[in-house]
Order: structure tokens, then C-alpha cells, then sequence
């Protein structure tokens, strides 16, 4: 044996097929549902399919560790998969309010250098007071 044999884990095949089984078989599901009613993804009746399409993957998890007896913990799976905070609730607090503050203040930057660059103006384009006018947006 090598010592890159050594390092590398096995891969279990049988979860990793049992889960994409149970994921893109769910994903089919909803969206035999949508195609069903028309095939219009834009439809109103459309969007709580999608939604719902969303979590598939984490039915898929769940469902694979049921059939493989993993879920002996419940709280142990939540944890390892994000569900649960494996973290002090201070620390994911912390962590939270940077994701929410950073996110805008990265947006402004990206729309000061585009408009040092030239490529947004912070300016009405349309010349009117009235933003009805303006409305849609065709100038």
C-alpha cells in the first residue's frame, strides 16, 4: 500500500448512491408535478413546488442516514449537517451579524469603484422630479 492509499478515506458508495437515488428521485417528483399542471415554471401554483424542491437534498440526507441506522443520535446527524450550531450560540451570533453587515457593505463598495470606473451613475437618468415618470424604466 502507498501512503496516499493510506490517507485517502473509502468512499461509501452505498450512501453516496442512496442518497443521490433519493435526491434526484424527490427533485423528479416535484417537477412531474409542475409539468403536470402546463410546464410553466412562472406559474403561481408553480412556486410552492419549487420550494419545496429546495429541500430534497436534505430529505435525501435524512432519509439515507435513517436507511443506513445512522440516525441512532439525532442530535449528532443535526449537528454534523448544519442543522444545529456545532459552535457557542455568542460565536454563530457573531458570525451571523458579520454575514448580514458585510454583504451590503461589499455591495456599496462594488457600486462606488463602478462608478469611480464610469460604469454606474449615481444620478436620475430621467430628469424628472415625478418618479412615475420615470416608470418603466425606458431612458
Amino acid at each position: 500500500m502507498t501512503t496516499q492509499t493510506l490517507l485517502r478515506p473509502a468512499v461509501p458508495w452505498f450512501k453516496v448512491t442512496l442518497f443521490l437515488t433519493i435526491t434526484f428521485g424527490a427533485i423528479w417528483a416535484a417537477g412531474a408535478a409542475v409539468r403536470s399542471g402546463g410546464g410553466d415554471v412562472h406559474a403561481d401554483a408553480a412556486a410552492p413546488i419549487l420550494m419545496i424542491a429546495m429541500y430534497t437534498p436534505t430529505l435525501g440526507v435524512l432519509l439515507t442516514a435513517m436507511v443506513t441506522g445512522e440516525l441512532r443520535r439525532p442530535r449528532d446527524l443535526l449537528r454534523e449537517t448544519g442543522v444545529l450550531p456545532s459552535r457557542s450560540l455568542s460565536r454563530l451570533a457573531g458570525y451571523t451579524a458579520v454575514g448580514l453587515l458585510l454583504a451590503p457593505l461589499l455591495a456599496l463598495a462594488a457600486l462606488g469603484v463602478s462608478s469611480v470606473a464610469g460604469g454606474f451613475a449615481f444620478h436620475n437618468p430621467c430628469r424628472s422630479r415625478a418618479w412615475r415618470a420615470c416608470w418603466p424604466p425606458s431612458c
